[in-house]
């Protein structure tokens, strides 16, 4: 029944919030598709899903009627779950090295006994870095950045611990208590990735970092490989500490968390430098 109210009425301001936010939705579907397809008609598309995509419903003549739309809507898809999400873990793990420096030197450590100063981390590097791959474990379970998952529904009555669900019932999946259960040991507020390298503790990846069920984000492995292979390059390369003042004394670092479906670093002031002269080459 809220849907009816009007916009006028005390407390019903969600409604022309709700409108802003539709457009902002209808754009991020529309205006990249319209753009990619212009492009394809004046012979300049760069190869992508989408232009690969039109191109061969194009070259068919008994394509689905939908089918440009079940493109675009893909599209859109893949575009909305990779804007954010690697981003944002990323910016979560700056601040983790931030806050806990001990943990980046030990990853250098490791990456320079792993991989030397004359080249760049690869997958293949992946089974010698175990610590490394700790630290993308850490950042995802750390600070969640789906803290109550993507919304479901529910395809059937259910009870659960006496409590009784309704079919198509809309319920969230709280992610942030399953990654601060005690499954993970102590100080789960701590930033401390030697957590992943005991026998039996499960990857945030299994317990709700991507989501629940049959509707688990279908792009959780690209997502771990991209986080893995970007954590390790920065730190294979750079140096990240806390912003300095005018006399280059490291000062503390001043965030906040966003607040909503997603929860990431508002943006803080840090430094960044090459760790080396050989880094600076590589860079």
């Amino acid at each position: 029944l809220v849907k009816y109210i009007p916009e006028w009425v005390p407390g019903a301001s969600f409604q022309t919030q709700a409108k802003i936010w539709k457009e902002y939705g209808r754009k991020m579907t529309d205006l990249p598709f319209q753009t990619t397809k212009a492009a394809i008609a004046a012979g300049t598309a760069e190869p992508s899903f989408t232009s690969s995509h039109l191109e061969a419903i194009a070259a068919k003549k008994d394509s689905p009627p939908d089918a440009e739309e079940v493109i675009k809507n893909t599209a859109a898809v893949i575009f909305a779950g990779g804007a954010d999400t690697t981003v944002n873990s990323l910016a979560t793990f700056v601040l983790a090295m931030i806050l806990f420096p001990e943990v980046q030197k030990k990853a250098q450590a490791e990456l320079d006994d792993a991989i030397g100063s004359d080249r760049l981390p690869e997958f293949g590097d992946k089974s010698s870095l175990p610590y490394t791959v700790a630290i993308y474990k850490e950042t995802m379970r750390w600070h969640p950045l789906l803290p109550l998952g993507v919304p479901h529904a529910v395809s059937e009555d259910d009870v659960i611990e006496g409590y009784f669900i309704p079919k198509g019932a809309i319920i969230c999946g709280n992610t942030w208590y399953a990654e601060y259960s005690a499954d993970f040991g102590p100080d789960t507020n701590k930033f401390i990735p030697e957590r992943f390298l005991q026998a039996g503790i499960r990857s945030p990846g299994n317990t709700g970092a991507f989501g629940f069920g049959r509707r688990i984000c279908p792009g959780r492995f690209m997502a771990e490989d991209s986080l893995f292979i970007s954590i390790a390059s920065i730190l294979h390369l750079f140096e990240i500490s806390g912003p300095r003042d005018s006399s280059g004394n490291e000062t503390p670092v001043q965030y906040e968390w966003t607040s909503g479906i997603f929860s990431s670093p508002t943006d803080f002031q840090c430094t960044i430098k090459p760790r080396s002269k050989a880094a600076e080459e590589l860079i």
